[in-house]
Parts: structure tokens; sequence; C-alpha cells
């Protein structure tokens, strides 16, 4: 198995607003990282949270900094080296050099771990020669950015009003990158084969008739909560990319280790059975509103009966009978398809139709600190070893095997804390309601 020898940080300025900074001007293990895709203390989807990045760096003689930093773009690359099965031998041209190890020829892998904006730079209370860096990825700006009038505007323009606009309009504030675009074309309507891409401004009363002011960042967060997803940066050499991320993801990455003490809940979590939005009638519109509960078909056996609660930025539309046609004024156009969005909702693994929705159809509520695995993203389910303990806080022991009797929790990172640069660790919180 590979392992790990050192990290190497660089912080560079993607608009070429000065030098890369290296470890000479960085203190030592200063980094703090924290991202999350949902810290309410139930499973909400939408997400587009924000990360903080914390970092403090050092004045010398040959480099000094200030808060003409504030608003600069920044990168963050942290190049890992690993051991590799390639044995080294004995040669006259060998020197000595940071690629080998005894025995072992390396490797070195760049890992980006933040693309955003400094938002202040201040001198350190207990050192002058500190300057404590905060920075935060673009969501951050989405959400500060007022949308109300484009907003509006695009309510007004009958052909140009859907939810593919709005994201085009979202992602276009800041030249934003978008990873992940085939999403929004994955998902129809069960009746009409709309796309939710289509789905018409004018059909959220929520947003048109609020008298609050709306920001892109709560667009872009309703767009992902319709999908049932939740939307991220992901660091590059540059400003970072928009992806939306859902919580199926086949690879479980396992720990075996981790750091006293681990606080995990003693029940465990699942999806929702049931998801509530008001249903307009088309012959009336735009007239009163009903509550329809559409029963997710796919929800976990197991599941505790709860809906999800749609009715703040989704409003559909109930079919109508027509002459001779085959539509039934009992029949909804649902905006959320039960066997697409309606399965990652049911967060259901075991389900028939949809073996791979997600990859725990249940997960336990935990905060717990363990080594840094960067390539591990936030979202991603995890599988924690540790060993059962007694009323006394003593080790279970297999009377067979003379071994701890291991307890396995299964959950995701919902937020998670990157500390440190050469000692990373990750702590890791997931919360969640019965």
């Amino acid at each position: 198995m590979a392992e790990l020898l050192y990290n190497r940080i660089v912080i560079s300025f993607p608009d070429g607003d000065g030098e890369p900074i290296t470890e000479e001007n960085i203190r030592s293990e200063s980094m703090r990282i924290r991202q999350t895709i949902c810290d309410e203390s139930y499973l909400k989807f939408g997400g587009c949270i924000a990360s903080e990045l914390k970092i403090d760096l050092l004045r010398t003689n040959d480099r000094s900094f200030d808060d003409s930093l504030i608003g600069k773009w920044i990168s963050v690359k942290i190049t890992q080296c690993f051991t590799t099965d390639n044995l080294l031998y004995p040669s006259s041209s060998l020197y000595p050099s940071p690629t080998l190890f005894p025995g072992f020829q390396t490797e070195e892998v760049d890992r980006y771990v933040f693309s955003g904006y400094i938002d202040s730079a201040v001198v350190s209370k207990t050192d002058n020669n500190v300057i404590d860096i905060t920075a935060y990825d673009i969501l951050a700006k989405l959400h500060a950015d007022d949308a109300t009038d484009a907003l509006y505007a695009m309510y007004k323009t009958v052909n140009n009003n859907t939810l593919g606009t709005i994201l085009n309009a979202v992602t276009s504030r800041f030249s934003l990158n978008f990873v992940s675009g085939n999403l929004l074309s994955e998902f129809y309507n069960n009746g009409s084969n709309v796309t939710i891409r289509n789905y018409p401004v004018w059909k959220n009363t929520d947003w048109m008739n609020s008298g609050e002011k709306i920001s892109y960042g709560q667009l872009l967060r309703d767009i992902c909560e319709m999908l049932g997803t939740f939307g991220v940066i992901v660091p590059n050499s540059g400003k970072g990319s928009l992806e939306f991320r859902t919580l199926y993801n086949p690879d479980v990455e396992e720990y075996t280790f981790f750091e006293p003490p681990l606080n995990a809940e003693t029940y465990q979590c699942t999806g929702y059975t049931d998801f509530v939005f008001p249903v307009e009638n088309d012959r009336d519109r735009p007239g009163k509103t009903v509550t329809a509960i559409g029963g997710l078909s796919d929800s976990y056996d197991g599941a505790v009966e709860k809906s999800y609660d749609f009715s703040a930025n989704i409003l559909t539309q109930r079919k109508y009978a027509q002459s001779g046609g085959s539509r039934t004024s009992t029949e909804f156009d649902y905006l959320i398809n039960t066997s697409s969005i309606g399965t990652r909702l049911a967060m259901n693994a075991e389900s028939e139709s949809h073996p791979t929705a997600c990859t725990l159809s249940e997960y336990k509520p935990v905060k717990v600190k363990i080594d840094s695995r960067l390539w591990v993203k936030v979202g991603a389910p995890v599988r924690i070893y540790a060993n059962k303990t007694d009323a006394e806080g003593g080790y279970i022991i297999d009377e067979t095997t003379g071994m701890p009797v291991k307890e396995i929790i299964n959950t995701y990172i919902f937020t998670r804390t990157i500390t440190g640069i050469q000692a990373l660790t990750d702590e890791i919180e997931t919360k969640g309601m019965r």
C-alpha cells in the first residue's frame, strides 16, 4: 500500500496578481478548510454553502503581505508524495532527491483543495509578522448578489423563463464553469416528458410573489433542491467550477483509525417516504393551490414516515379533463419524477428498479476526526470500523478470535473540516433526525 511521505502547499493567483506563495511564507500547519453540503439538523437537499479557508502567511525579508490581498482570487494546491511498488536499485548515477525513498521510487500527485477569493487579511494579535487570511469560494459572492431584477425580467419574457435559463444566468454572473450540465436533462415528467430544464418561472409563486429579495445563490440552491442534489465548487487552478453532487457514489471509503472521541448517535437516519408541494389547476391559473402528497415507491422499507416539503420553491400543475382525451382532473403533472429524483430523496440502495440510486439506504449521525484523504469528496459515503465497548468503556472481546468486536458505522460526509498541512486531519460531522 502506498505510504504518504510529505505534503507541499502552494497558493497561486489565477488573475496574475502576484507570485505564488510557497511554504517559506506559510505558517506551519495553519491551514483550515471547511466544506459542507448540509449543516442543518436534518437532511436538506440544495446546500450551496460556500467553503471557507483560513491560513496564516508569514512576512519574511524577501516578501511582505498586507490588506492589499483582500479581493484577490487564489487557488490552493497540495502536492502529495507517495511511495510506489517500484523498487529502487543501487546505481552510480543515482543522487539524493525529494523523489527518492530508501528501497522504493516515489510519485507525486497534485490535489487542488480550495479556489476562492480573499475576504480578509489582518495582522495577528500575537505576532506582527503573521497575516491571518480568510477566504471563501464563489458561492459566497452568489449569495451576496441580488438577482431579484434579473429574475423578474426572466419572468416577463415568456419564451425565456426556464430553469435552464436561470442556471445560465447564475453561472454567467462570474463566468462560472459548470461541470455537470447534463444533470438537468436527466429527469423527465412522467406524464408529458417535459424536462425539469423547461420548468417555467411563472410556476414559482414563492419567487415571484415574495416581498423579499432573492440572490443568485438562493436561485442555485432551489434548482439543486428540485433535483435532489447539492451544489459545490470544485477547486482547480482557476476560480473553481460548479458541480451538482448527489449522495450516490459506488466507492465507499473505509477508515479503521480515528482520534477519540467518536460521537455517534444510537439511531439510523433514512430518506423520505413522501414529498409535499402546491398544485395549481391549469384552468384557474393563477388560482388557488392545494397540497399534493406523492408517495415514493422506492422508499427504504424501514424508513420512518416523513415528508420532504418542496412548497417553498416548487409549484406544479394539475392535469385537466379534455373532451375526448385521456386526461382527468385527478391526475397531476408532477414536477418530481418518482422514479428518478424521488429515489434520490428516498436514499434507497435496495430498490429493485434503481439499485444504485444511493450508496447507503440509511446512515448514522456522527462526529469524528479521521486521517485526511484529500481525494474523498464532501458528500461521499464512508464506513468507519470502531471497537465496540461495554458500559464501563472497555473493549468487547470476541471469545473465538480474542480480538475486539468491531462496530461498523455507515454514514456520509455532510460537513468536513480539513486541518493542517503536513499532519492533515479531517473532522467530519453528519447530522440527521430519526
